[in-house]
């Protein structure tokens, strides 16, 4: 594909099959693919405005025609304004129907559900602040409730700091359980990896377990055991 330039008649058609299609939901996401793709394709001056549309008509030597570089500009935002309401999905895709250029439709996503982004961060701060390794869940399952918060957090262009998870990690532990595990890590001079923090916390619980676990006789020994209780008594009777 040739990538068009301003004074070039050449128009590039934009394919954005590829990218999620946008609901009330998941804006950061759908605005970076987006944006990534125009960038890739050299076209996003289109959306931010950097390459505005240019004069309808041009001026030579007192001579006023028209400008062949606005046509080629018209051209290019109608096949970007194609592609990105391809992206919308139906039940939304009415908010943009009267927007008539790319910058238009972005600029009317941005201030609708960028908003309602903001909102969603706000609620998995809060789930993840509020998320604690309680009696019945394991750790895997903690770890993972921790996993999605973060993930979500970064797919809205909020990734958490890696030494704010480690701590949410900590406080969410039960500290006189865990008060070994809590206390090496903070004893770190580097910061660990989720990865080995889970890890590390997998083999703690395994031990834990294994030392709460009350010893019970084997089969064999408690059937022997059982007889010979039995035993001692019947003799027991018999003496008196």
């Amino acid at each position: 594909m040739t990538v068009p330039t301003p004074n070039s008649d050449t128009v590039l058609f934009v394919n954005l099959n590829q990218v999620v299609q946008l609901t009330k939901h998941n804006y950061p996401w759908w605005s970076y693919q987006v944006q990534s793709f125009l960038e890739g394709y050299d076209l996003f001056g289109y959306v931010d405005g950097s390459n505005p549309c240019p004069s309808a008509t041009k001026t030579i030597v007192e001579n006023t025609e028209s400008n062949p570089t606005h046509h080629h500009w018209k051209r290019q935002d109608k096949l970007i304004v194609a592609a990105l309401v391809g992206t919308i999905h139906p039940d939304i895709a009415d908010i943009v129907a009267q927007s008539k250029t790319t910058a238009v439709i972005w600029t009317t996503l941005k201030n609708t559900y960028n908003k309602n982004s903001r909102a969603h961060i706000k609620q998995l701060k809060l789930r993840l602040k509020n998320t604690t390794k309680t009696r019945d869940l394991s750790i895997d399952q903690y770890m993972s409730k921790i996993k999605v918060c973060t993930v979500a957090l970064a797919n809205l262009n909020n990734p958490l700091d890696h030494e704010d998870l480690t701590d949410t990690i900590l406080d969410g532990l039960d500290a006189t359980i865990y008060r070994p595990i809590i206390d090496s890590v903070q004893a770190r001079d580097d910061p660990i990896l989720f990865d080995v923090l889970h890890e590390k916390l997998l083999n703690f619980e395994l031990k834990h377990s294994k030392k709460s676990t009350p010893k019970t006789l084997a089969p064999s020994s408690a059937y022997i055991a059982h007889h010979k209780q039995k035993y001692n008594r019947n003799n027991s009777r018999q003496s008196n």
